[in-house]
């Protein structure tokens, strides 16, 4: 941490940051209420050189504890030559060095989404069914009562359709 760069208070802010910024600010010197330091914490957390202060101290203090991805591999692969070692240790060990490399896919199969009204094949039923489906017809039907539309009008057949007020009375 470049110190010279830094006022006293903003070292040690920098130095003790844990989160919360105005616990931080008040243990590194600065006074004041609780939302003057929490001002002064969110200010401190916006100049470039106080964050580049905190993060080359973290990545200084995590970085020996962290392993690496080659550490670990390593690791998995002498747990898996350990005859020494349980079995069921040792096939982890395995498992875990093989999901690392890539070497386990999972296949995916996608259902296709569920069908809409939009998608309904309606090749089956007749023009004049779907206009008066559409409540573009008069059912000249008993059941409807002469009402446009509705679910009912499936069930009428083809021959009292030339009857309603689409196509007029038959010749």
């Amino acid at each position: 941490m470049s110190d010279l760069e830094l006022t006293d208070r903003q070292a040690k802010f920098a130095l003790l940051y844990n989160g919360n910024g105005v616990e931080t600010a008040r243990k590194a010197g600065y006074t004041g209420s609780y939302g003057a330091l929490g001002k002064t914490a969110h200010d401190l957390l916006k100049n470039p050189k106080v964050v580049a202060a905190i993060r080359e101290r973290e990545s200084q203090e995590l970085s020996p504890l962290i392993a690496s991805r080659i550490q670990r591999q390593k690791f998995w692969s002498r747990m898996m030559l350990d005859s020494k070692l349980d079995m069921s240790c040792r096939l982890r060990a395995s498992e875990l060095l093989a999901k690392s490399e890539g070497d386990f896919t999972e296949k995916i199969i996608f259902a296709p989404p569920p069908r809409t009204n939009s998608e309904i094949d309606f090749s089956g039923i007749s023009t004049e069914k779907l206009m008066l489906i559409a409540g573009m017809a008069r059912c000249p039907s008993e059941c409807c009562k002469g009402r446009t539309g509705g679910a009912p009008l499936m069930d009428i057949p083809d021959d009292e359709l030339k009857k309603t007020a689409l196509y007029g009375p038959e010749a």
